[in-house]
């Protein structure tokens, strides 16, 4: 125990333990720091996005969906942020339609024209974003259906492979399979199958590209 007290009271392990000390202590305090600044930033972001959409709201036309979504993101990147920490359109979209009625600068008649306006921007969104949704549902269908394809086209093929080489090893010994492996065709049909499981693969993974470029014309078309 004697030991144990002068190691631990020794200069250079109260030099170690003071400097691991000071580097967590440090080391905390510098990510608490940045995560305050983050949430600031992050809060920049979302009245900037809030006031773009605020001050075109009394012009006759609103921006459009896809103007406001490339706000949205532009944004974020601006202040070098998270876009899914930023504030979703339809919340600000919400929060506007508060502040326009909680105004004490507007009439009532222009309150509810407004908020329209904003309500039907809302349901322009959730249009898009169903569309958006039922694109990434058929691609996500396509790949599952494109797995099983590549599942079920090659199992046959391994089957007979299976079943070859059982039968192989039951009826031979492993120098006769030596000695004959050489000398038989077994060299052209293994060169076969393997071309066959090549030729099948290249072919689901051209379906697989002509597939992923349709859906992405699609998702561009809707956009």
């Amino acid at each position: 125990m004697e030991w144990f007290l002068n190691f631990i009271n020794s200069s250079w392990v109260t030099s170690i333990i003071t400097g691991f000390l000071v580097f967590y202590v440090t080391d905390l305090y510098k990510r608490i720091k940045g995560k305050k600044s983050y949430f600031q930033q992050v809060s920049l972001a979302n009245k900037e996005i809030f006031n773009s959409i605020k001050y075109s709201i009394p012009e006759d036309n609103l921006p459009s969906i896809q103007i406001l979504k490339a706000i949205h993101i532009a944004t974020a990147k601006r202040y070098n942020v998270k876009f899914e920490d930023v504030d979703s359109l339809h919340a600000i979209i919400d929060y506007l339609i508060k502040e326009i009625m909680d105004s004490n600068f507007l009439s009532h008649e222009n309150k509810l024209d407004y908020c329209q306006r904003l309500l039907d921007m809302q349901m322009e969104l959730n249009l898009l974003e169903h569309e958006e949704t039922v694109v990434e549902k058929v691609y996500a269908t396509y790949k599952d259906s494109d797995s099983s394809t590549l599942a079920t086209s090659f199992a046959p093929v391994i089957g007979f492979i299976s079943f070859i080489l059982v039968f192989i090893l039951s009826s031979y010994s492993i120098t006769e399979i030596i000695g004959t492996f050489f000398s038989t065709n077994i060299v052209y049909i293994i060169l076969v199958m393997t071309a066959l499981m090549t030729s099948i693969f290249f072919k689901l993974s051209i379906d697989s590209r002509i597939a992923k470029k349709a859906l992405k014309n699609k998702n561009s078309s809707v956009e």
